[in-house]
């Protein structure tokens, strides 16, 4: 039976909405054992006894929950998760993010009822950080603002410098923030003459940000824009060409190398007395070509045909060129 003294009432509401519970008058009243009209009150001296407390109606409902507010322990599993991500902070090095990230994961530790357990797991779960963003301690304020802007929807005008070293001037919707490879790009679409044009932008090679007053869009829905579908058929960042079937053999001794690592989610491993054959579908890009080349003589591209002429004729020319240092 739900307890009759008003201020406990009260506190016993706040308990089930601490619980993460959802509550609506007639929950209320049947827990409170009173007219559903005045359910409503306890719930008011429910939230003022939690500090920080949001009170929340979802949708047109009368239903009640509290936001921003932690329902129970991190489990073993939140812990180690938490450990890995803040493992991510050495690649914001020299932005305020370096700080904040492994800032979360004292947030998450100190939520725990024995953070003693978890002292040491900084070190036992660890992301080991290769290269990073050159030059992030210099343009923290450009880092600033590109998360706002992405954070509040509003448009950009970037200054990029590509790899062939030319200039572009870019009036940007910036969507997303990806890592890869251990260095973070920036993606948007544009308004071109012939339609909508995505960019990928190395933020090493932006030059310049600034705002677009009161340019500020709807972010794409769902099935308008996915990063995971956007990277479903890419071997690494790039994200243009359509997907081909990709058929490379390597030397044998591979074969063990081979069938436990993972280069793309479509790929299929057979070793025989002729190698290894590995086959996926993804776009063809320089990132392929440079991962063929990259077991020289042991891969031989089967197909797509154009490719298998590009990495011929590159390895021709690398043969030249190292004839001609002897």
């Amino acid at each position: 039976m739900a307890p009759r003294d008003p201020r406990r009432m009260a506190f016993s509401v706040a308990d089930l909405l601490l619980k993460g519970e959802v509550l609506d008058r007639t929950k209320l009243a049947e827990f409170l054992e009173i007219q559903p009209a005045a359910a409503w009150g306890y719930v008011q001296a429910a939230v003022e006894n939690i500090e920080a407390a949001k009170l929340v109606k979802p949708g047109r409902s009368q239903a009640v929950r509290l936001l921003g507010i932690r329902h129970g322990a991190p489990t073993m599993e939140v812990v180690v998760a938490a450990c890995f991500a803040a493992s991510l902070s050495s690649l914001f090095e020299g932005s305020a993010y370096q700080s904040k990230i492994r800032e979360a994961l004292d947030y998450v530790l100190d939520a725990s009822p024995r953070p003693e357990r978890f002292a040491d797991f900084r070190r036992k779960f660890f992301f080991v950080r290769r290269g990073g963003e050159p030059g992030l301690s210099a343009k923290r304020k450009m880092l600033d603002g590109i998360v706002k802007a992405v954070i509040d929807s509003r448009g950009i005008d970037v200054e990029y410098l590509h790899f062939n070293e030319k200039i572009s001037k870019i009036a940007l919707r910036p969507l997303s923030l990806v890592i890869y490879d251990h260095q973070l790009y920036l993606l948007g679409r544009s308004d071109e003459e012939d339609g909508e044009r995505d960019w990928l932008l190395r933020f090493s090679r932006i030059r310049e940000v600034s705002k677009r007053q009161g340019r500020k869009f709807s972010y794409p829905a769902e099935h308008e824009f996915s990063p995971e579908r956007l990277f479903e058929h890419s071997f690494g960042v790039f994200t243009s060409g359509d997907p081909e079937l990709l058929e490379v053999r390597l030397h044998r001794r591979w074969a063990s190398y081979a069938k436990s690592h993972h280069w793309h989610r479509s790929q299929e491993v057979h070793v025989d007395s002729r190698g290894v054959t590995l086959t996926m579908r993804v776009g063809i890009c320089p990132e392929v070509e440079a991962w063929v080349l990259g077991f020289a003589d042991e891969a031989e591209v089967i197909r797509p045909e154009h490719l298998r002429k590009m990495v011929a004729k590159r390895l021709r020319a690398a043969a030249r060129r190292y004839d001609r240092g002897k």
